[in-house]
């Protein structure tokens, strides 16, 4: 029996997309990992998930760039993905950073509606910032 000399088409999964995305974010190749990330059903076919955007939002967040953390999160709820605990805490501690404490308040109103629960180290990060 012979074997086929045609290689055959690596096709990544979602788990190690979310891998390159993170390493991307780590050598601040954010743009980069935008791209990747817009491109994971159409390119690979894969719909994205928290662990997607979770690493960008992250950056973002340190960044303080408040603009575009609201667009990914937008860009997350169009595309039927549901953010994280991760993700609002996120979110969350960069208002707190910012001393938006009524910003930070209503992402942890906005996790209680949806069911997920804000950890203790929410809270604490919400009452050191007061």
């Amino acid at each position: 029996r012979r074997f086929s000399s045609t290689p055959k088409t690596f096709h990544p999964n979602i788990a190690q997309l979310n891998i390159k995305i993170n390493d991307l974010c780590k050598a601040k190749r954010v743009t980069e990992a935008i791209q990747l990330l817009m491109s994971l059903k159409t390119k690979y076919g894969v719909d994205p998930q928290p662990g997607s955007y979770n690493p960008i939002i992250h950056i973002r967040c340190q960044e303080q760039n408040v603009s575009q953390v609201l667009e990914l999160l937008g860009d997350m709820t169009k595309k039927g993905v549901k953010p994280s605990t991760v993700t609002y805490s996120t979110i969350a501690n960069m208002y707190c950073r910012m001393k938006q404490l009524n910003k930070a308040e209503k992402i942890i109103q906005v996790m209680r509606k949806q069911n997920i629960r804000p950890t203790l180290v929410l809270y604490n990060l919400m009452i050191n910032s007061f």
